[in-house]
């Protein structure tokens, strides 16, 4: 994450109780290329990964988290904000929604 974090512009927040960490967010500047068709000249910016311990949820420590990390790139000329979860995540898909992100892709997998 350390070499993501300086190439990419990354950014890694650590919340803590008691000098003990309980949740982080962290994410990176993905440059757009030719290969993506989509509108706009900006960036994206990419969550790769977040995480709160379960005694910890339900106390806007995400939410804080997350408004962080974008008061971190509002500087940044930035496109969209993009995540991945899984389809069996219901959690973080309803706190997504609340936060005005939306679906936009499906992905298939096939295991061999």
């Amino acid at each position: 994450m350390a070499d993501c974090e300086e190439e990419n512009d990354g950014t890694f927040l650590i919340a803590e109780v008691d000098g003990k960490a309980i949740g982080f967010l962290f994410g990176y500047i993905d440059e757009k290329d030719d290969s993506n068709f989509e509108l706009g000249d900006a960036d994206d910016l990419y969550v790769s990964e977040g995480y709160v311990k379960q005694e910890y949820r339900k106390h806007g420590i995400y939410t804080a988290l997350n408004k962080a990390f974008e008061t971190a790139y509002k500087d940044y000329n930035i496109r969209k904000i993009y995540r991945f979860t899984l389809c069996s995540n219901t959690t973080m898909q309803s706190w997504l929604a609340k936060q005005g992100y939306q679906p936009v892709r499906l992905l298939y997998e096939k295991w061999l």
